[in-house]
């Protein structure tokens, strides 16, 4: 009736006889230093993850669906803009190179409309709702996106 009490011999052997004994201490060290590995990973992901937010908090884009026709114009007056620290239009065979992944050779074709892609970067104060007032005067259809969205 009290059997459940005592421990088996074969029990015995895995737990260990004295303090230090067996392979019990050797098992809770290497789940200990697996789950500090763990935790110094999940801290790094954490804190990498923070820096890209802080890094594309104040990154837009410009698109410009009708294409580049004003794209000089554009360019020049964002360059202009106050707050904007750096300024990219992108080309538009990177914009069919990128597309070939979805639409294969047909992205390469003149008759499919690619729309223009001007990236800039912000200073934290720069107001974006001032430049997209300024933007339908050079281009009408164009507007802002934010990077984060």
């Amino acid at each position: 009736m009290l059997g459940w009490l005592f421990v088996s011999p074969a029990d015995r052997r895995l737990l260990g006889a004295s303090r230090f004994r067996g392979p019990t201490p050797w098992v809770i060290a290497i789940m200990s230093f697996s789950i500090m590995i763990i935790a110094a990973t999940g801290l790094a992901l954490a804190n990498t993850a923070g820096s890209l937010t802080r890094a594309i908090e104040s990154r837009y884009a410009v698109e410009v669906p009708n294409g580049g026709q004003n794209l000089d114009a554009l360019v020049a007056t964002l360059k202009t803009a106050p707050g904007v620290t750096s300024v990219e239009a992108v080309p538009q065979s990177e914009m069919r190179r990128m597309l070939e992944r979805w639409l294969g050779p047909a992205a390469q074709s003149a008759d499919l409309p690619i729309p223009a892609l001007i990236n800039f970067q912000t200073t934290a104060v720069t107001e974006v709702t001032e430049m997209q007032a300024r933007l339908p005067a050079i281009a009408p259809a164009a507007r802002i996106s934010p990077h984060r969205a």
